[in-house]
């Protein structure tokens, strides 16, 4: 995901599918749509760098998007805050001249030192009071994302489009 874009939906919790707001408007809860990692569960911690995704964009991203149907977890949080970002490390050598030391780097924002070196890709925020979410039907991992397309249509009521940039409403 480009940079701006990231950081954008993260501060002013756009959803990275449309770009519309993912806070709810009945609640004001923002929704979050949570890969699961390797080695841990999803949201460990409540740490992420994924921005939120709207409540109607939910089914399409875990349709198209291979990595979520493996392992993923809807959630509602009251509120995001950012804690530090992913960043490539240069360091000075001589001169005027600096060198890549690290690629990918965690860094805190509390870490200035090492953030006046940086170059940052990524932002990460801390999501506060995390509430799992189970109404939206879980997509096998087996099946190819056409044909979870004409069932989420069947499930939703017919009215959602698989591949609308915007689909209606669950």
């Amino acid at each position: 995901m480009n940079a701006l874009r990231q950081r954008r939906c993260m501060l002013r919790k756009l959803c990275q599918v449309c770009g519309g707001s993912a806070v709810d408007q009945v609640t004001g809860r923002t929704w979050w749509l949570l890969a699961d990692e390797a080695d841990r569960g999803p949201a460990a911690a409540g740490y992420t760098n994924a921005p939120p995704t709207c409540l109607p964009c939910i089914p399409d991203s875990l349709t198209l998007c291979p990595h979520l149907r493996r392992g993923s977890a809807v959630y509602t949080v009251s509120d995001a805050q950012p804690y530090g970002v992913i960043a490539d490390l240069f360091a000075p050598s001589g001169g005027k001249k600096i060198v890549h030391v690290q690629r990918s780097a965690t860094l805190q924002l509390d870490e200035f030192r090492k953030l006046q070196h940086a170059l940052a890709k990524q932002l990460l925020v801390v999501l506060d009071d995390l509430v799992p979410y189970s109404g939206i039907p879980r997509v096998p991992e087996s099946l190819p994302a056409e044909d979870w397309g004409l069932r989420l249509r069947r499930v939703s009521g017919g009215d959602a489009p698989a591949a609308s940039p915007r689909p209606g409403a669950l």
